[in-house]
């Protein structure tokens, strides 16, 4: 009887759950934190700020990684009436500041 382990049928497939993205993610985060004897996760924050007003309006945002002692922006939007006044860049240099601070 052989006793050699079969490969399993394998299928590539549009058909991806919450689920089977987050197998994919951790395994491939978990190789590179291996692979960057952990640098990857330095400093290893998130950072999210948000632009508001007095009455709690929001008007912008960003939302940052930062690893390997970089700062990754993945979502920066300013409300149309304030673009060209200066808030986006302030958003910028407030998260770099604080990805600085934790480096």
């Amino acid at each position: 009887m052989d006793s050699t382990p079969q490969t399993p049928k394998l299928i590539i497939t549009p058909d991806i759950s919450p689920e089977d993205r987050q197998v994919v993610c951790k395994n491939l985060y978990g190789y590179n934190v291996e692979k960057t004897d952990r640098l990857l996760q330095k400093p290893g924050i998130g950072i999210n700020l948000v632009l508001k007003d007095e009455a709690g309006q929001v008007y912008g945002g960003i939302l940052c990684d930062t690893f390997l002692y970089c700062l990754y922006i993945d979502v920066m939007w300013v409300h149309e009436s304030l673009r060209g006044q200066g808030y986006g860049k302030a958003l910028i240099l407030e998260a770099e500041s604080i990805a600085k601070e934790h480096s």
